[in-house]
C-alpha cells in the first residue's frame, strides 16, 4: 500500500517532537466532492420522513423554500433553510444530514485525514503520534508528529492541533468514539487551549453501514484487503507499537521509531483511498 515514488520527504527533531512530512503524487485525479443540494431535501425537517415528503412533493413543495410557505411546516422548514445557508454543520447534524449532503459545503482543501498512535486504549495513557493527511496542488502530503519522550506530549500535540485546526473536515476511523475524545481529553488535561470539534467522517460508520453484511467484520485491514487488495507486510502490530516506542525512547533506536511511523502512515493512506472509494456509496 505505501507507495514506492515519493515527491518530497522530509524530516526536523524539535528536541521535544519528530516532525515527518511526505509527499506523495495520486495514482489518479481527485474529482470533485458531490455538490449535494441540501433544500431538495425536506426530510430534514423534523416531523418529515420519506412517506411524507413524497406527499408534499407531489402537492408542489419541491424543495425547503416552498416548504416555508406551508401552513404546518414553514417554521420548521425556515429554521433548517436558516442552517443551511449559514452552512451550520452542528445543526444539519442533528437535522440527519448525510455525510454527502454535509461534505457538499467543502472541498478536497478543506478535508484531513486524522490517525493517532497511543500507549493504551484508555485516555489515561498519552498519545504519542498525530498523523494528518491533506490533498495539495501536487497529490497529497501525510505530516507526522510524534512526541521524542513520554514527557513531550504537549509540545507534540499543540503543534499537531495548530495543524488540524485548519480542515474543518476531518476522516478518521472510529473517529468518534475514539480519536476525536482522545485528543481533545488529553489536550483539556495537558492545559492546552485547543480541541477538534470539526465536522468528522467516521468511515467505521460508513463500513458497518454499507459492509456489515459483505465482510466478515470492520477492521480496517479487512476493508484494506477486500477493498483496496491490500495486505501489509512487514507492519508492526498497533498493539506493538507501546513496547516499540519504549524501546525508542530508551536506548534512541530510530528503527522503532521509523517502525512507528510507518504504520501510522500505512493507515492514514487507507484511510484516504477508502474514504475516495466511500464518496459514491455516500
Amino acid at each position: 500500500m505505501v507507495p514506492q515514488r515519493r515527491l518530497a520527504d522530509s524530516g526536523q527533531f524539535t528536541g521535544e517532537y519528530l516532525f515527518a512530512a511526505r509527499s506523495f503524487p495520486l495514482d489518479s485525479g481527485v474529482a470533485a466532492l458531490k455538490k449535494a443540494d441540501l433544500l431538495q431535501n425536506l426530510t430534514l425537517t423534523r416531523g418529515i420522513g420519506q412517506y411524507r415528503q413524497s406527499k408534499l412533493k407531489n402537492k408542489g413543495f419541491d424543495d425547503l423554500v416552498k416548504l416555508t410557505d406551508h401552513p404546518t411546516w414553514s417554521e420548521r422548514a425556515g429554521a433548517v433553510v436558516d442552517a443551511i445557508r449559514q452552512r451550520d454543520v452542528a445543526r444539519l447534524v442533528l437535522s440527519g444530514a448525510s455525510y454527502s449532503e454535509l461534505l457538499s459545503f467543502f472541498t478536497f482543501s478543506d478535508v484531513a485525514v486524522m490517525d493517532i498512535e497511543t500507549l493504551g486504549l484508555t485516555f489515561n495513557f498519552p498519545i504519542v503520534l498525530v498523523g494528518v493527511l491533506s490533498v495539495t496542488p501536487d497529490g497529497y502530503e501525510a505530516r507526522q508528529y510524534m512526541a521524542a519522550d513520554y514527557h513531550l506530549e504537549t509540545p507534540m500535540l499543540s503543534e499537531a492541533l495548530n495543524d488540524l485546526s485548519r480542515f474543518p473536515v476531518l476522516v478518521t476511523y472510529n473517529g468518534k468514539a475514539f480519536d476525536i475524545p482522545y485528543v481533545n481529553y488529553r489536550a483539556q488535561l495537558l492545559g492546552i487551549d485547543k480541541s477538534l470539534n470539526q465536522l468528522n467522517v467516521d468511515l467505521l460508520h460508513h463500513a458497518r453501514t454499507h459492509y456489515r453484511d459483505s465482510l466478515p467484520d470492520c477492521r480496517l485491514s479487512t476493508l484494506e484487503r477486500e477493498h483496496l487488495g491490500v495486505v501489509r507486510e512487514g507492519d508492526i502490530p498497533g498493539g506493538s507499537i507501546p513496547v516499540a516506542y519504549q524501546l525508542f525512547v530508551e536506548n534512541c533506536d530510530m528503527s522503532h521509531a521509523e517502525a512507528i511511523l510507518e504504520h501510522n502512515l500505512w493507515d492514514l493512506q487507507s484511510l484516504f483511498q477508502l474514504f475516495l472509494l466511500a464518496l459514491d456509496e455516500m
